[in-house]
């Protein structure tokens, strides 16, 4: 297992909660990276010691293509920081399924894995589209010697821009469970993010996602 693969992909690949989208409010977030056109920002959880990270970047895609690919789950291996497995396990319709995906955590910590439940839409005024994802506990039993995450909100807000591109901003509440070291959590939860973005813009290049089209999405 890779060391530089910890606690971000924890951080990553569920990542942003609605309480982001609508309003909570913006402050005490501290911006923690700033590179390449994507700013990663982290704060304290009252009551908790745990922490809600949120990023953004501009992406020059299509909302169909974008939307491909993060619902390509299979794929997430190939993007997410740290993700080493990734499937379906229900498809509900075209804008919901239910997931699973393990995490490769190097010693000593143990690997990690989740059960997630996705859902995507689109503000047809404003063609903003939303993803919103929430651990489901009822649906796999948990496997011995990983550390299954049950408290994982994740979000995606996709903005389009009037240059024709598109503004991502994500968004994750999350504990991870078991014992982290916090250096590694707070190291991990900002490096796991800004290196998902990179990689994304890499995925939207493939040809397996151009000409792509959803009834649920209309392009801006």
């Amino acid at each position: 297992m890779k060391f530089k693969g910890i606690i971000a992909a924890i951080y990553f690949l569920i990542g942003f909660t609605c309480i982001f989208f609508t309003g909570s409010g913006e402050k005490n977030w501290k911006l923690r990276k700033n590179e390449n056109g994507i700013k990663v920002y982290t704060r304290d959880i009252e009551n908790s010691n745990q922490k809600e990270l949120k990023a953004y970047t501009t992406i020059n895609s299509s909302l169909s293509t974008l939307v491909d690919v993060i619902l390509d789950i299979p794929a997430c291996t190939t993007w997410v920081y740290s993700c080493s497995k990734s499937l379906i396990l229900k498809k509900i319709n075209e804008q919901e399924l239910i997931y699973y995906s393990l995490l490769d955590i190097p010693w000593p910590a143990e690997d990690r894995d989740m059960v997630l439940h996705l859902k995507v839409s689109q503000d047809k005024k404003t063609k903003i589209v939303t993803f919103k994802t929430m651990s489901r506990n009822d649906i796999l039993k948990e496997n011995p010697g990983i550390v299954r995450m049950k408290n994982v909100t994740l979000a995606w807000r996709l903005k389009p821009l009037s240059s024709g591109s598109i503004e991502a901003q994500y968004y994750l509440k999350s504990d991870p469970g078991g014992i982290v070291p916090d250096w590694m959590l707070e190291f991990f939860m900002v490096t796991g993010p800004y290196e998902s973005m990179l990689n994304i813009k890499e995925m939207i290049k493939n040809s397996k996602y151009s000409n792509v089209h959803f009834d649920f999405i209309e392009e801006f």
